[in-house]
């Protein structure tokens, strides 16, 4: 379970580079220093980013309620808590 929060914020992390990245390519191509391959590249690093994070993140949710499930432990509020974090 650490594994997938540490993976979990290293996306994060490459999610708000990547976005830091495109940012800066949208006005690199707006002054012609970029071109638009430079533009769709970073694109599509961000959205790759975005959904390898969204991956970790179902499965960590997944394994921690199948674990919760496992050792009956799984309570009702613990569904209202995944429901919050995941808005």
């Amino acid at each position: 379970m650490n594994a997938s929060i540490g993976r979990a914020k290293a996306l994060e992390q490459a999610v708000r580079s990547n976005e830091a990245s495109l940012e800066g390519i949208c006005l690199g191509v707006e002054v012609q220093t970029r071109t638009i391959v430079d533009l769709l590249d970073a694109t599509i690093r961000l959205i790759t980013a975005k959904v390898e994070l969204s991956a970790v993140r179902y499965d960590y949710l997944f394994n921690l309620l199948a674990l919760k499930s496992f050792f009956g432990e799984l309570v009702p509020a613990d569904l209202s808590s995944i429901d919050q974090w995941l808005r």
